[in-house]
């Protein structure tokens, strides 16, 4: 599953997370004429290793020329919504796309807009998740009329396709839009605030709005319906972002939603057409009628170095930033290590690497060079990839918890001192970017003068100081949190 690069296209209101009880919000838009229309026109050149359509055109025939069919879809609104509860499973929702029909078909995705990687947690930390969903409906179709020959080709493209079928590729790609689906989408996040004023909120509650959500969906939801949902989330304090695109909303139809009731009527909003300024959302791509060059390994390839720098991003991404945290957790990893490598130079090394690997993977001049990302066949600069990036040197790293309870009668009213040490596997290190930096501790007997101290990048010592009158059954529980560097193997992965 890929993301799709296309451009954004897109008139949006975007509102950031606001309670459902204030007017408070901040209203973003994305001006959609900002977009060059030839990037998404009938006729336009098309990258299939990238996913995306190329600046130059090199058909001689313009756009409104070229339209043979304008058809009228009758299809159904396509919809999903899911609770994600971390980065991964974000990414895998908005990489999604709604296109059953037809493979040759590229979503034009403005996820990014409505989607917020920030609003979900951090590797290990307990988070009961947030509600995301999209909506798709394309309109009426416009169908190109065929390309022939090269004789279709604008003079200075078929002067490079004399030159050899790789400059050609580099200057028009593989293909040409022949057909664009115009049509609207919307997207949408929720986060539950609280539940009947507690902040703590648990999985169940987000499933149980999710199911709501799910039926709202569906569109019509009558009077009497939207006041039995409001009822039964009455208690619930909600958070809203929105997006929209291919709409025109009117003074009874408002993309800005501040509570569940108006959500509700966003929603209905959506399935009535007299709202529709279509966009494109889908285009299809067809071959051109002559030979090119053949590019299906790479493709595959280039596909696969997404995944490798993905995977990258992932096991580094804690090391990059500048300031105090960031220092610490660069300091931590390699007191783990202590293989002689700072663990920000070993990425930086493999992410230059994969970079060139997909860069060598689509630029045809160098496809000689795209190797896949396996550890017996790729090389790079006279060395084995694998030498590079090599699991040992950039692990991934997988939360792990480790829990202590120290329970003690102490019957004198004078202060007790207790030292307790606790520490993560041999190697794990505190995960830092956690709100608690990874301690966190409760007891039945509050006192300022508990405390902790780290002893090293995976052990933490508490002191109790414990006193009461006529004593105490006193307990604490002690929770660490960390990072397990676990050395799999980054290729060979994909």
């Amino acid at each position: 599953m890929s993301m799709k690069n296309l451009p954004f296209l897109a008139v949006t209101m975007l509102l950031s997370l606001c309670y459902a009880t204030t007017a408070l919000s901040e209203n973003k838009r994305f001006d959609h004429s900002l977009v060059p229309s030839y990037l998404v026109a009938l006729g336009a050149s098309f990258d299939r290793i990238k996913n995306t359509p190329i600046v130059q055109r090199c058909l001689t025939q313009n756009p409104d020329d070229m339209v043979s069919a304008n058809i009228e879809l009758n299809r159904e609104m396509r919809k999903d919504i899911a609770v994600v509860e971390n980065a991964d499973e974000l990414f895998q929702f908005i990489s999604w796309d709604f296109n059953g029909d037809d493979p040759s078909g590229y979503l034009l995705n403005d996820g990014p807009l409505y989607f917020d990687t920030t609003e979900v947690a951090a590797d290990g930390e307990d988070y009961p998740g947030i509600i995301v969903g999209r909506f798709l409906k394309p309109v009426y179709e416009l169908i190109s009329k065929p390309i022939d020959a090269l004789s279709d080709l604008n003079d200075s493209s078929l002067a490079v396709y004399s030159n050899g079928l790789a400059p050609f590729r580099d200057r028009c790609g593989d293909g040409y839009i022949s057909r664009i689906q115009m049509g609207i989408q919307a997207g949408f996040r929720i986060k539950v605030l609280s539940v009947e004023g507690s902040s703590v909120v648990s999985k169940a509650d987000v499933v149980r709005l999710s199911e709501s959500l799910s039926e709202i969906m569906d569109g019509n939801v009558t009077d009497i319906e939207k006041q039995d949902m409001l009822s039964k989330h009455k208690k619930y304090q909600l958070g809203f972002s929105i997006s929209t695109s291919g709409l025109n909303p009117g003074s009874d139809f408002s993309v800005i939603v501040l509570s569940l009731g108006e959500f509700i009527d966003f929603v209905n909003g959506l399935y009535n057409d007299s709202y529709y300024s279509p966009i494109p959302v889908y285009t299809f791509v067809s071959d051109y009628p002559f030979e090119t060059l053949s590019v299906e390994s790479e493709r595959r390839n280039y596909t696969r170095w997404l995944q490798v720098q993905s995977s990258l991003d992932k096991r580094c991404s804690r090391f990059w930033g500048m300031g105090n945290d960031w220092w610490l957790h660069r300091q931590l990893a390699n007191n783990l290590l202590d293989n002689g490598t700072a663990i920000e130079d070993s990425c930086r090394a493999a992410f230059d690497l994969a970079k060139e690997k997909t860069a060598q993977c689509s630029d045809a001049d160098k496809f000689a060079l795209c190797d896949a990302p396996v550890s017996q066949t790729c090389t790079y600069q006279g060395m084995a990839c694998s030498e590079i990036m090599d699991g040992s040197l950039i692990p991934e790293w997988m939360p792990v918890t480790v829990h202590k309870r120290y329970a003690k009668r102490f019957r004198s009213g004078k202060t007790h001192v207790r030292k307790v040490t606790l520490c993560l596997p041999e190697d794990a290190v505190f995960d830092i970017s956690r709100s608690d930096s990874g301690y966190h501790r409760t007891s039945n007997h509050k006192n300022y003068r508990h405390s902790h101290v780290q002893l090293s990048h995976r052990c933490s010592e508490t002191t109790f100081r414990i006193k009461k009158k006529k004593g105490i059954n006193f307990s604490s529980d002690i929770y660490l949190y960390g990072l397990k560097a676990n050395p799999t193997a980054i290729l060979d992965e994909f």
